[in-house]
């Protein structure tokens, strides 16, 4: 689906032209963690990572079962890397260790240029456990998107460059047989003004043999971003790669409206009842092919 998503794309607007930008020098286009002190070389294997190579410094994200921590990490080369750390907290390893570990089993085996790639884990702690993964130096494409300074850096010819990089992402995703279920703007990391990388697959899971879509179990601390889910999902609780497609046509409603918030002023009542109409305004900033 994905693949033929991105041939849409690749078409271009309404007039036929098509809208993919010249690629980027390679020291842009291949941004990599960056290296404090010493050359970058390769990306480092997935391993274990002792919790005394990582230098933990300021908060920039924060959820439901932890945070998420700048650090610098020196690996058994003695290379000093920027990288991100994900923290399950003490009070929460109880209630997250399942999730964390699914989210670990899946990470492990991905390996793409627009999905954030994860180095490894820590396990050595009383306290937490930690998943040590790629530094997006640019935060969050929602958060660039409402900066009125980073705007002028994301012309709608950029956009649509972006749209073909996540359909690329999400295209590995689905020959993978994973269905994402967390699509957003939030949720893609902005690496340079030229490359973005899908992250947070917290929530992904695995299509069994024979399965085309996952069903999820209802349960009352179930949290759903109702904005960004398709009608079956919300209400059947299946998840496919059409959702997924679903939650991809929200994200490029808030690419091209730049940050707005899908459903804004909405309950999540009221979000679920209105999606069924499907009434989806056109974004200010879009071609006829990307509203389509």
């Amino acid at each position: 689906m994905f693949g033929r998503i991105k041939s849409a794309i690749l078409r271009g607007g309404g007039d036929g032209t098509a809208r993919t930008l010249s690629p980027s020098p390679p020291q842009q286009r291949g941004l990599r963690p960056a290296s404090v002190g010493a050359p970058y070389s390769r990306p480092p294997g997935k391993q274990l990572i002792p919790v005394d190579s990582l230098h933990l410094n300021k908060v920039i994200g924060e959820g439901e079962f932890g945070v998420v921590q700048q650090a610098v990490w020196t690996t058994e080369t003695g290379e000093k890397l920027q990288v991100a750390v994900k923290k399950l907290n003490r009070d929460k390893v109880n209630t997250g260790t399942q999730n964390f570990l699914k989210e670990v089993v899946i990470m492990q085996d991905i390996d793409h240029e627009h999905i954030v790639r994860m180095f490894g884990v820590v396990l050595d702690t009383d306290d937490s456990l930690m998943m040590v993964t790629e530094l997006a130096p640019m935060r969050s494409l929602l958060e660039c998107l409402k900066d009125p300074l980073l705007r002028i850096d994301f012309s709608v010819p950029r956009l649509c460059d972006f749209s073909q990089q996540v359909c690329d992402g999400m295209n590995y995703l689905e020959n993978k047989r994973l269905v994402h279920r967390d699509l957003a703007a939030r949720n893609i990391l902005v690496f340079s003004k030229s490359q973005v990388k899908i992250s947070d697959l917290g929530l992904s899971r695995i299509l069994g043999a024979g399965q085309d879509y996952y069903q999820s179990k209802f349960s009352v601390s179930l949290k759903l971003p109702i904005a960004w889910c398709a009608p079956e999902s919300i209400n059947f609780l299946k998840f496919t790669i059409a959702s997924d497609v679903w939650s991809f046509g929200v994200l490029l409603w808030e690419m091209f409206t730049y940050g707005f918030q899908p459903w804004a002023g909405f309950t999540g009542q009221q979000v679920s009842k209105v999606i069924f109409m499907v009434i989806k305004t056109k974004p200010n900033f879009s071609y006829s092919r990307i509203k389509q």
